[in-house]
């Protein structure tokens, strides 16, 4: 279906915009340009902006093989043979429909003397696709008129040949007023494809266009003039087959081409042969010097030796070398911007099964290697050895060498991974699948581990298995848990460590019991200490009744934590040692005060197993995307349709009601020492370095204004913990930290914020009906009016954005660099809100927030 012409426009003018931030000026775009761009880049505007912008500043790709194919010393082998067969004199001047043009002092002339004009020059350029630095050596042209009639237009047909250093390029371009005119013929053929030359009579169309081995020029318009066709002959090479080229495009015929042109470009394509050998002698002995320098640590005389010979040598060699160079003398961020640059031009190659391609892809990826190995990121840098070992697998040639080379040294940085395991950031490595495979995986959620290979970290009982997906535990790093019940794991988890600590603080009687779901009647509570229901609500997806059963007998069989137990503590109340969730429970350690004061007897808890989550849905979708592609990848195929997709679990909530012992009831006299004291009244601070300390005020310091932290101020604080090398893990825990410190609430307001995020749920806003809902149950909490818009602003502006409000965020800033958002660009925001299914009133919340 044809793409909606307002998101069309729309997309130019990003792309504009994008553009003129890059360049520094401005640029027109064709809908059909915006198009091909869009395509190529996965409808990325900010990305299709960065190629459009490499590309006008790099040669296109027939100008990129004419570099890669040029020889030193063809300049001089080209005009000897012009000036042998006299080329530059053979026709006379004043002939309109032929022309001979030669090059022997750097500017092309007709007949020796009259200088072609810059204009006609630029039109053989662009008809060739030769950039104007390139220089041109002799051109064949010949225009050819068809007279039109009654039902026909009168058509001009040009014809042309260029005789560069790195081969010969061919062009027949139609000329007409006429609709429907038809496809213009392009050919260029390398000096290196052409193994001789040779010269056919009046060609049979029907013998050769039924041979296998014959080729033409592309949508070849000679036909369509020339009834009797002479043609020179290209031998390929490589194998029988052969390309037959019209004599229309030599200007010559008959004898004019056997004696003359053929001669000629045989002459050519010998001196090329010899000098390929004197080249493949130098650029031998170029490899082994640069080698020795790389063996040597000679470092910067590699990167000064690949400058001197940047013209001459391919641009994937001198990225690799210059990149390699840079990152060993320590300069690492020209290397990873020279890198960046190295990725464009990949990008920019859109053949994909081009040998062009896949020599550049394969330097390509030995550099991403040694880049990643700078980074620290040993898994990236055996799986870019793992994506190049696989190449070499499927290469007929099969380089031994370089497999082996490949396959080693991505065991060695996959070891390194695996061995430092526990010091990855915790969100490189949050989730994993484990297959057993030695082929490896890395996407923005997923990372492939080998089931033989593993690190030091722990399942429950009967795992790992083959083919599973594991999420890391949040506290407890070297823990996982199966992806589909991770939240009740966690929550269970959560419920057991809390109910530990209350029995050490000497609790009578612990109650655990559902507060939301099932019917009541379905739940019994007996003498037994282990019972009890969980409680569905959907939080966010919808279920079948299949998922519903999934749901019911995924949570009755993980969460059976219903309990009533009663207890006679004579020992005096104290803190347990080694607790996981403790640290970053902020009401867990206030009620240790409480108790430990001896004011509090009683005292109730929710617990939910949303507030154990670590994945948001749209992160869920994305991993369930990505696993298709995994599976593709090391299977050949996607996840059987008996293998469940990963879904959001619903929501199960329990209340946890504890009776303490009076203090003054235990038999010996509790005094808590002042050293316990003080661990109990700064349980956190206690654990934290100065480093972190001091981040944690950073952070209370900027939630104390408004409750939340901006995009300002969140620029500040990345740039604060990488500062104080504290991880992102790290830093995550401590502002959790902080935010619980700040925000304190009651049990009412939890059940009223729990409200709040559940009619969030759906689309992000507080429609009408859900607002009069709200206000009906402040009321039945008795929370003011005031205190109820306060929680309201805290958990919107704490809430996780979906992908599309990422996005529309993302613009907003774009278009608010220069502070003041124009009437043009309010108008795109608009429109992009409206196509990315964001209210108008969420728009103008998600802007207030970027302000």
């Amino acid at each position: 279906m044809e793409k909606d012409k307002e998101l069309l426009e729309l997309q130019i003018l990003l792309i504009q915009d994008y553009f003129k931030k890059i360049a520094g000026y401005p640029i027109s775009i064709t809908e059909s340009e915006c198009n091909a761009l869009l395509n190529e880049t996965n409808e990325d505007e900010e990305k299709a902006a960065q190629i459009l912008y490499a590309r006008i500043q790099s040669q296109e790709n027939l100008e990129k093989k004419q570099i890669n194919n040029k020889i030193i010393g063809m300049e001089n082998v080209i005009r000897q043979a012009i000036k042998k067969f006299k080329l530059d004199n053979l026709l006379q001047s004043g002939i309109t429909t032929k022309k001979i043009y030669t090059n022997l002092d750097g500017t092309l002339k007709e007949s020796g003397s009259n200088v072609l004009s810059k204009d006609r020059e630029s039109r053989f350029r662009g008809w060739h696709g030769i950039d104007k630095n390139m220089p041109i050596y002799a051109i064949f042209y010949q225009t050819i008129v068809k007279e039109g009639d009654f039902f026909t237009a009168t058509r001009t047909y040009h014809f042309s040949c260029c005789v560069l250093e790195s081969g010969v390029s061919f062009a027949g371009i139609i000329q007409t007023d006429a609709w429907g005119k038809e496809e213009d013929g392009h050919l260029f053929i390398s000096w290196s494809e052409i193994e001789e030359i040779g010269y056919t009579s009046n060609i049979n169309l029907d013998i050769e266009n039924n041979n296998p081995n014959a080729y033409f020029v592309p949508n070849d318009p000679a036909f369509a003039v020339v009834n009797i066709v002479n043609c020179l002959v290209f031998h390929s090479v490589e194998d029988s087959t052969y390309i037959n080229i019209p004599n229309v495009y030599f200007t010559y015929t008959g004898v004019g081409i056997t004696e003359t042109v053929k001669p000629f470009l045989d002459e050519v394509l010998q001196g090329y042969g010899k000098l390929y050998e004197k080249n493949e002698e130098w650029y031998n002995e170029l490899s082994n010097e640069l080698k020795t320098l790389v063996e040597n640590k000679e470092y910067q005389k590699l990167i000064d030796r690949v400058e001197e010979v940047k013209e001459s040598i391919f641009t994937e060699v001198f990225y690799y070398y210059k990149i390699c160079g840079l990152l060993e003398l320590n300069y690492q961020y020209e290397a990873f911007k020279l890198f960046d640059l190295f990725k464009l031009e990949l990008e920019r190659i859109k053949d994909k099964e081009s040998d062009e391609y896949k020599r550049f892809l394969s330097w390509y990826l030995i550099t991403e290697a040694e880049v990643y190995k700078v980074k620290g990121d040993s898994y990236a840098s055996a799986y870019s050895y793992d994506k190049l070992a696989n190449m070499y697998k499927d290469d007929s040639t099969q380089n031994r060498e370089a497999l082996t080379f490949c396959e080693t040294e991505k065991e060695k940085s996959y070891n390194n991974f695996i061995n430092d395991f526990n010091k990855v950031d915790y969100q490189d490595r949050k989730i994993i699948t484990v297959s057993k495979t030695e082929s490896l995986f890395k996407s923005n959620h997923l990372t492939l581990l080998n089931m033989g290979n593993l690190p030091k970290i722990h399942f429950p009982i009967t795992h790992p298995k083959i083919d599973h997906t594991y999420v890391c535990h949040p506290y407890k790093t070297d823990s996982y848990l199966p992806i589909e019940n991770y939240d009740y794991e966690l929550l269970n988890d959560r419920i057991n460590e809390y109910c530990y600590l209350l029995q050490c603080l000497g609790a009578t009687s612990i109650t655990i019991e559902n507060s939301r779901g099932e019917s009541k009647d379905t739940q019994t509570h007996s003498n037994t200490k282990w019972e009890g229901e969980a409680s569905l609500r959907v939080n966010s997806v919808k279920f079948n009744s299949e998922n519903d059963k999934r749901a019911g007998d995924l949570s009755k069989s993980t969460l059976k934590i219903g309990r009533n137990q009663s207890f006679n503590p004579t020992k005096k109340p104290f803190v347990p040692e080694n607790l996981v969730w403790l640290a970053n429970e902020i009401g867990w350690q206030r009620l240790i005060e409480q108790r430990m004061s001896g004011n509090i007897l009683e005292h109730s808890e929710f617990m939910s197993s949303t507030q154990s989550q670590v994945l948001t849905n749209s992160e869920i979708s994305d991993i369930n995307a990505e696993l298709n592609l995994l599976f593709t990848s090391i299977k050949g195929g996607r996840r059987k349709e008996n293998e469940q997709k990963i879904e959001t679990n619903s929501e199960v909530e329990w209340k946890i009601n504890v009776v303490f012992k009076p203090m003054e009831a235990f038999d010996e006299v509790v005094v808590v020492p002042v050293e316990e004291k003080k661990q109990i009244k700064e349980i956190s601070q206690n654990s934290l370095s100065d480093e972190e300390q001091q981040y944690l005020e950073e952070v209370k310091f900027m939630l104390e204004d408004d409750g939340l932290i901006d995009d300002k101020e969140r620029i500040g604080l990345d740039e604060m913990y990488k500062m104080l090398k504290i991880s992102s893990e790290r830093a995550k825990e401590l502002e959790e930290k902080a935010i619980a410190q700040i925000h304190t609430f009651t049990e009412t307001e939890l059940k009223y914020i729990e409200e709040i995020k559940f009619m969030l749920e759906d689309d992000g806003v507080i429609d009408v009906q859900e607002q009069q809902m709200l206000e009906e149950m402040r009321k039945t909490l008795n929370i003011s009016v005031e205190r109820a818009k306060q929680l309201e602003n805290i958990v919107i502006n704490r809430g996780d954005l979906s992908k599309e409000e990422k996005e529309y965020l993302e613009k907003f800033k774009t278009f608010t660099i220069d502070v003041v958002v124009t009437e043009r660009e309010r108008r795109i925001l608009n429109r992009l809100a409206n196509l990315l299914g964001i209210s108008e009133e969420r728009a103008i919340e998600l802007e207030k927030r970027s302000s």
